[in-house]
């Protein structure tokens, strides 16, 4: 059983709560009182990181308002819209000095109330909090596909994933400092997360209606969202083409050894027929042989050129770890065990 979190005697563990900002001008009075409310009395240290991601409406204002009234809200501006996986990579990079971290959305769909729960979670010696939805109030289209989606998710890329996929998670000051170390620009940001491993905890809950303002989740954004979230962590589209090629010669060589067979045989009399089948059966099979090998070593590149740390450890007991990998026990601090 794993060790519980223990900080020194006195001292409060500092919790992070990072928030992107886009579009939520008319959900954040709201949301700061929620998460404050919802951290008293848990014995934390909170440091509330809001990050706007050139939010084109009066967000910037609201949060200064917030940040003036209250010492704990910090207010990152981006230069430009990166985009939600760099907003939250930015708050992470901002509080990596925190024991821990919880990710959560501005558009109040995901509930605060949920952090006691979560940190209990994460004192019991879990380094990774999932909030897996179990039930969304989303739009009837948009919740079928999304459900289809985390449904071929799991069986195909990450099967650990939760059924529903999460947003809302709270994570170990190991976790962040994995992520923080990803130089990946195109990934998914629940797919590191589930990537990195740990001890994890899964916490249920029914995501609600959204109320203020609209998504600006567009279909084109979230078709590239899970486009870059599979390509990233499988080679299973690779893998088709490779086993399409493989069929595809056995096709052929089928294809070619009865075309030679009723042409000796003379059911075949089109003269030159036979040539030009035969020769468009070896074309389509070298094709998608060789896709499927041009592929496999697209992937091998990408494999080492995003510089993801091979092994990552979680607890190191009489040696000192392997320089080339990354450790939780490298640093010793409260919250890391």
């Amino acid at each position: 059983m794993r060790k519980a979190v223990r900080h020194p005697a006195g001292k409060r563990p500092r919790l992070a709560v990072v928030v992107p900002v886009y579009g939520n001008e008319g959900s954040l009075p709201e949301l700061y009182r929620r998460i404050t409310a919802a951290v008293v009395g848990c014995g934390v240290e909170l440091v509330l990181q809001f990050v706007n991601d050139r939010s084109p409406d009066g967000s910037q204002a609201v949060l200064e308002r917030l940040a003036a009234s209250d010492a704990r809200v910090r207010v990152l501006l981006l230069s430009r819209n990166h985009g939600s996986f760099t907003a939250i990579a930015a708050g992470l990079a901002q509080v990596a000095d925190c024991d821990a971290a919880v990710i959560l959305s501005a558009d109040l769909q995901d509930p605060p109330e949920m952090l006691p729960e979560m940190l209990a979670s994460w004192r019991s010696g879990k380094k990774v909090v999932l909030c897996a939805r179990r039930r969304r109030e989303d739009p009837g289209v948009s919740k079928f596909l999304a459900q289809a989606f985390h449904t071929l998710y799991r069986k195909l890329v990450m099967p650990e994933m939760p059924p529903g996929g999460f947003d809302f998670c709270l994570i170990d000051r190991c976790v962040v400092r994995v992520i923080l170390q990803s130089s990946e620009k195109k990934t998914s940001l629940i797919g590191l997360i589930v990537w990195a491993g740990f001890d994890r905890a899964i916490l249920e809950y029914d995501r609600a209606e959204r109320v203020h303002g609209h998504s600006m989740w567009t279909f084109g954004k979230k078709l590239s969202y899970a486009f870059h979230s599979v390509v990233a962590f499988s080679s299973f589209p690779l893998r088709i083409f490779v086993l399409l090629g493989l069929l595809m010669s056995i096709l052929s060589a089928i294809g070619i050894a009865y075309v030679v067979v009723a042409s000796l045989l003379g059911f075949i009399s089109t003269p030159g027929w036979p040539s030009v089948i035969v020769l468009e059966l070896v074309i389509v099979s070298v094709l998608f042989l060789g896709f499927g090998i041009v592929g496999g070593y697209l992937w091998n590149n990408l494999e080492q050129t995003r510089k993801r740390p091979l092994f990552i450890v979680d607890k190191s007991i009489g040696r000192k770890p392997s320089s080339s990998s990354h450790s939780c026990t490298r640093r010793r601090r409260p919250g890391c065990s």
